[in-house]
């Protein structure tokens, strides 16, 4: 009798251990289930915050998670809008108020590379990469003198935003680094740009001579002195030489240039035959709109980066009857439809268009024209005028 009564009770026990088992783990799916359901609408808040502060990711950096871990919501990533975290957390903290959140989130680029975040480009050209390596995609190129803001370091390259905002690897032997003042001062300097095609910055003031780099149209370099019809340069990495004075305008000036149709199709024909290179913007090799970009950078009007970028600037031109309320200087953008703009042009008059498609080449818009262009007429979306009367 005992010990059936022993035995009873270990089942007795047996079954109470087993409920609290069944209990812990129906209580422990539910906080599961709530937390990822938690984590989901953090999830949705961190998106809608990002397409406010950061909506496109080739000008703009916003890589943040959520992870749940010891009663907290740990906000975690990377991004260079700090406003934009600073909104989140408010979001957060208003939607989920008894909640406990954590931000690991480093802000670029003080969390990482601290004061020295500054840099100017050193070689004719600097090509902007997808990832931080050699055999990565060339997405732009920025050009030497120009500022960058260094965002991080990794594997010998930076990451920086160049002065039409778009982001991108430039290799760190391209790039002299330091402090804001470092720039300041270089911009307060006696500088001049490079404002011919291409040519050669000489170690002495004399075309026999050697180079010492190549130097290409909007390129910037301290003055220090004249020697007869050759300017006396400082490169931004501190290299010395000399550039023929016609091929020079001082920065000031450069800086005062405003576009005409006029100059916007000069400087356009002067870049014929050049030719196409993805992720182009140097007068090196281009593509299409690094071609307009180039064009008009140094006709006194910064346009942003790519065709579906410069397609929302400047306003419409009505196309609907004909070509006739067309400019000098008007933009033709050119797509499946409106939504897909691939391809961008310079208008020049006379039904004809300037664009680098295989190189720089003038098309025409009419059947009859000897480069009439079938597929460009076909595709021609939206016409923007950027240069104000």
């Amino acid at each position: 009798m005992r010990l059936a009564m022993l035995i009873f009770s270990g089942t007795e026990m047996s079954k109470v251990a087993i409920v609290a088992i069944l209990i812990l783990s129906i209580t422990t799916f539910k906080e599961c289930s709530d937390v990822n359901k938690i984590e989901g609408l953090i999830r949705g808040k961190i998106a809608e915050v990002g397409k406010r502060f950061a909506p496109d990711r080739r000008t703009s950096i916003w890589d943040i998670k959520v992870e749940y871990s010891r009663g907290k919501f740990i906000i975690s990533g990377e991004t260079d809008c700090r406003e934009g975290l600073e909104s989140l957390f408010g979001v957060l903290e208003t939607e989920f108020p008894r909640l406990e959140f954590r931000s690991e989130v480093l802000v670029l680029p003080e969390d990482v590379l601290g004061e020295e975040s500054y840099g100017l480009i050193v070689n004719s050209v600097a090509h902007l990469r997808r990832e931080p390596s050699v055999s990565s995609e060339m997405v732009s190129q920025t050009l030497m003198g120009h500022m960058v803001r260094l965002l991080k370091e990794e594997c010998n390259y930076y990451l920086v935003k160049c002065d039409d905002g778009y982001i991108g690897w430039v290799s760190s032997s391209s790039v002299a680094r330091g402090r804001k003042d470092f720039v300041d001062k270089w911009f307060g300097d006696d500088l001049y740009v490079f404002y011919d095609v291409e040519g050669r910055v000489y170690q002495e003031p004399s075309y026999n001579s050697y180079p010492i780099s190549d130097i290409v149209l909007g390129n910037i370099v301290r003055f220090i002195g004249r020697k007869g019809n050759w300017f006396y340069v400082v490169l931004p990495d501190g290299r010395k030489g000399f550039v023929p004075r016609y091929q020079m305008v001082s920065y000031k000036k450069y800086k005062a240039f405003r576009p005409t149709p006029r100059s916007v199709v000069h400087l356009a024909k002067k870049l014929l035959g050049r030719p196409y290179l993805w992720g182009g913007t140097s007068t090196k090799a281009m593509d299409c709109s690094g071609f307009v970009q180039t064009v008009f950078r140094n006709v006194g009007l910064l346009l942003p980066r790519d065709a579906n970028m410069q397609v929302n600037v400047g306003v419409d031109v009505d196309t609907s009857n004909s070509f006739e309320k067309l400019k000098p200087g008007d933009l033709l953008f050119f797509g499946p439809d409106e939504n897909r703009i691939t391809h961008v042009g310079i208008y020049i008059g006379n039904c004809k268009f300037i664009h680098s498609s295989g190189r720089v080449k003038i098309s025409s818009l009419v059947s009859s024209a000897e480069n009439y262009s079938e597929g460009g007429k076909k595709s021609l979306r939206r016409v923007k005028r950027v240069i104000q009367d």
